[in-house]
This record gives structure tokens, C-alpha cells and sequence, in this order.
């Protein structure tokens, strides 16, 4: 059995839907499209060969899910369908069952290792959407409303690692503890003088140890993860505020904006001029 290209919505399903034409804060984190759906029938989606990486939650109810080599399978509240750009996939909710789900679309053209879905057939794992439909909720209240670049770029951030934790692909150096608590301070925090030895004092190690645990655990020194820290951010300010280089530099923790332009052009391939205008490889 194979699948077709099916798109059906159907007048009972209730959609809340954001995208990255409407929030650029989620095209600047590789997200296309992202909603929360109460689904009923006819509502069906198959795609023979996904365009795009699909992490989607079960939030309540109960629904069918294309897997390859096993045909449909039912799922329900607490399990997640992953489905990487390129694979077969389909889902619609079970016969007479109202069936509510949140999920977000991945541009997924970056290198394989910087993809939310690692390539290969679509699956289906346990985890918990109620994060990502709360973040998706409050992203579609903000665009609709205030609409604060600031605001918007947070939660389109919040939608992005909820998408990456359903999707098992975990900040890098989240693997030790000590790492992942000293990772999220810093990126709460770009703005401070961070050094070598702030770092490892912050952490509870000494600079030595550090440089080996980033080096194995990530594959880069402490002083570089923090840079692609700061770049990251900056990326996503400059493509989704209207604030000033000297701004965007003096908020990820430089204070030259010639040494941040520097920086930025090392990391990312262009000036932070030709970044928000739309050119330069993916943060």
C-alpha cells in the first residue's frame, strides 16, 4: 500500500495557525508553519514524500498515523508522530473521534546534523505536547495582537526547542547535566561578560575540565559554543526586530560593534547587514 498526496480539511476541524510569513521570528528558526488542530473527519493528510520536517503532538482523542513497513497505526494523548523531510506520511483522526494536535513544520534544509529530524522513515514516540500547543497559543495571541518583535521572537523560540524536545534532538551539550544547567544560564544571560573562567566557575569546574567536557561533548571550546550562542541570537534579532546593529551587539554581549561584526561574519558567512536582508547560511 502506498499513500497519495491528500490535503483535506473539512468544515469540522478548528484550526490556530501560525506562520513564518505572519511571525518572521519563525522562519529565522527554520520554522515554516506551526498550529494547534481540534480535527474531525474528513480531516486527512498523505504526503508520498514530505517537503518539509513534521514533529506532531497528540494532545487528546485518538488518530491514525502512516508508518512504513507497518501501515496505519493509532495513537493518542502522549505520543508524538515525527516525520523527517523526505519520508512517507500521513495522519487523520480515528473513525468518529475528535482528535486535537499540535504540531510544527521544519524548513529542514540545513546540514543533517543541525536538522530537528535526523533523516530516515517517519515514528512515533512518547513525549508530552501540551508545551508546544501552550507556546503555539501564545505566539497566535501575540501576532494577532500587540504583535512585539521582541515578544514574538521569544515565544517563536519557545515553539522552536518544544518542537526539538518532542523530536529528541536536544540543545547541543545537553547531554551532561553540568553542561546543560551552565548552557541555559548563559543563553538566559548573553549579555554579560562571560570569560573562560566565569564560565567554568558558573559550572562548578575549572577551566581545564570544562575545555574537556565541551571538547567531548560538543566537539568546540567553551569560549566558541558561546560564540555560536551569541550568533544564534543574534540572528534571530536582526531578522525579527527593527533593532539597530549596535543594539542587537550590545544585547549578545559586545561592546565594539566592528569586533561583533567580525564575529558575526565568521560564524554566519556575511555582515549582520546582508543576514537581515535575507542572505547567509543557516544559525
Amino acid at each position: 500500500m502506498s499513500l497519495s498526496e491528500i490535503h483535506i480539511i473539512g468544515a469540522r476541524t478548528q484550526e490556530l495557525l501560525v506562520s513564518a510569513e505572519a511571525c518572521p521570528a519563525l522562519a529565522a528558526a527554520g520554522v515554516r508553519l506551526c498550529g494547534v488542530s481540534d480535527t474531525a473527519a474528513p480531516y486527512r493528510m498523505e504526503r508520498p514524500a514530505l517537503p518539509f520536517g513534521e514533529v506532531l503532538g497528540v494532545l487528546a482523542g485518538e488518530g491514525r498515523v502512516w508508518l512504513e513497513g507497518e501501515g496505519w497505526r493509532t495513537v493518542g494523548a502522549g505520543e508524538c508522530y515525527l516525520a523527517p523531510r523526505g519520508s512517507a506520511q500521513g495522519f487523520f483522526p480515528a473513525p468518529g473521534r475528535r482528535w486535537r494536535i499540535a504540531w510544527v513544520h521544519y524548513v529542514e534544509t540545513t546540514p543533517e546534523s543541525e536538522r530537528v529530524l535526523a533523516r530516515g522513515a517517519a515514528t512515533v514516540v512518547a513525549g508530552d505536547a501540551e508545551p508546544l500547543a501552550e507556546a503555539i497559543r501564545r505566539l497566535h495571541t501575540e501576532v494577532l495582537g500587540a504583535n512585539d518583535a521582541a515578544m514574538a521572537a521569544q515565544l517563536a523560540g519557545w515553539v522552536h526547542l518544544c518542537g526539538r524536545r518532542l523530536a529528541r534532538r536536544p540543545e547541543a551539550g545537553r547531554g551532561d547535566e553540568r553542561l546543560r544547567r551552565l548552557w541555559t544560564r548563559v543563553d538566559a544571560e548573553l549579555g554579560e561578560p562571560w570569560d573562560l573562567a566565569a564560565l567554568a566557575k558558573s559550572a562548578g569546574l575549572s577551566g581545564e575540565h570544562l575545555r574537556r567536557l565541551c571538547q567531548a561533548e560538543l566537539g568546540r571550546s567553551p569560549m566558541a559554543e558561546l560564540t555560536r550562542l551569541r550568533m544564534r541570537r543574534a540572528g534571530l534579532l536582526l531578522r525579527s526586530t527593527p533593532s539597530k546593529v549596535e543594539a542587537v551587539a550590545a544585547a549578545v554581549g559586545y561592546g565594539s560593534l566592528y569586533a561583533f561584526s567580525a564575529a558575526f561574519r565568521r560564524e554566519v558567512g556575511v555582515p549582520p547587514s546582508a543576514w537581515r536582508s535575507g542572505t547567509g547560511r543557516s544559525l
